[in-house]
């Protein structure tokens, strides 16, 4: 743990001060109430340099829950200020506090949906109630940093990036609408209706939104200068004998999406491996 909190805290100290000017990246991978372990080790860094994440980033970016982390900590504390209003450890916090409040059942949902048999798992009202608390009536105009927030519109089945640096006209989307339409995981919280687009999580496009924001920023940004990328996951877990599929088709559609969202991890290690070649990248995953 010492090593791993050394090792993140000198990634930011070495790109403040790096004679390049880096444009630095930190990327957020999905995982549900597995959050919390991204925000621990940023929140380790913050106490241990005594800065906020947002005031040594360029660019916060995630999917699904890791959307949640990044957008917490962009968001700025007054409307017209630059400061962030959050710290990580406030994420670290909700995560501990609110975590089995979001993702717990209670009977009258249950018996509607027959236990999510008719409807999502679970219901999203207590999670946009904290949302709300989390990140008021903000827009995306109304962060400090770049962000870059994965989702997916399952009408054109294609990505929807919900940014602030682009050409699409999203400076004035509701922060909380960012975060619903990239944490909306099949089966999970119901999809998100945006500009009449239907938005799920941002898993099924990329659980590790590492690429999609390089290339994005690169794109759209038109980035000369190298680019320092601290891509966080969010751990794992084995499958259990009840989660193979010889458990039956409504049994085995949540480890199905589970693993669909864990696929990409191994295209994104490539794509980047292939970057860093060019020496104008530099990728770190943890």
């Amino acid at each position: 743990m010492l090593e791993m909190r050394i090792l993140f805290s000198l990634f930011f100290v070495f790109s403040v001060f790096a004679s390049e000017d880096p444009y630095v990246i930190v990327s957020i991978d999905g995982g549900g109430i597995r959050g919390v372990i991204p925000s621990v080790i940023l929140d380790m860094m913050e106490r241990d340099l005594n800065i906020q994440t947002a005031k040594v980033v360029d660019c916060l970016s995630g999917s699904s829950t890791g959307g949640i982390i990044a957008v917490g900590l962009s968001v700025a504390r007054d409307k017209g200020s630059n400061v962030p209003r959050h710290w990580a450890r406030e994420i670290v916090d909700i995560y501990k506090r609110e975590g089995q409040d979001i993702f717990s059942r209670p009977l009258l949902y249950r018996v509607k949906t027959l236990n999510g048999l008719f409807g999502p798992k679970y219901d999203v009202t207590k999670y946009k109630l904290l949302l709300s608390l989390l990140l008021g009536d903000t827009t995306l105009n109304e962060v400090v940093k770049d962000v870059c927030i994965t989702s997916f519109d399952v009408i054109a089945h294609k990505e929807f990036l919900f940014e602030n640096f682009g050409t699409q006209d999203l400076k004035n989307c509701s922060l909380v609408d960012v975060v619903l339409s990239t944490s909306a995981a099949p089966t999970y919280f119901p999809s998100r209706i945006y500009q009449g687009k239907n938005l799920i999580d941002g898993g099924v496009l990329a659980n590790n939104p590492a690429a999609w924001a390089y290339f994005e920023v690169v794109r759209k940004k038109e980035i000369t200068r190298p680019v320092y990328i601290l891509s966080l996951g969010t751990g794992s877990y084995p499958d259990t004998p009840n989660t193979t599929m010889d458990a039956g088709l409504i049994s085995s559609i949540g480890p199905l999406i589970d693993d669909m969202f864990d696929a990409d991890e191994e295209d994104v290690k490539e794509t980047f491996k292939a970057l860093q070649l060019s020496g104008t990248v530099k990728y770190i995953r943890w």
